[in-house]
């Protein structure tokens, strides 16, 4: 598992191009994926302060499968309504058949201020 650690500004979209891959660099196939990415201010904590995915919520795109490809957007509205603070995330992957979740990342996102808001 790798640890992703995010700098957003709110006064901008944070939008990245992610390759899901193993450590011998073979793309993960995302063929039928969910991937769900979640803030807390901590871990542990009940409040989930920004839920991304490629089914409902939205944020995040599997845009080339085979490859591994997938994107994260976070507006710059969801950022500015996000606290400035640092907060723990974690994207999960439920497989295609929707019977294994792995963890694809953790780490932390700090989100600052932009004073172009």
């Amino acid at each position: 598992m790798a640890i992703v650690n995010i700098k957003t500004v709110n006064d901008a979209d944070f939008y990245r191009r992610f390759v899901y891959k193993t450590i011998d660099l073979v793309p993960i196939d995302l063929t039928g994926a969910r991937l769900r990415m979640m803030l807390r201010k901590n871990a542990a904590d009940v409040t989930v302060w920004l839920h991304l995915s490629n089914g409902d919520e939205g944020g995040i795109a599997i845009v080339d499968p085979a490859a591994g490809n997938f994107t994260v957007l976070i507006t710059q509205e969801q950022l500015e309504r996000l606290p400035v603070d640092e907060y723990d995330h974690s994207l999960i992957m439920t497989d295609a058949a929707g019977t294994q979740q792995t963890s694809v990342w953790r780490g932390t996102l700090t989100n600052q201020a932009g004073p172009s808001r």
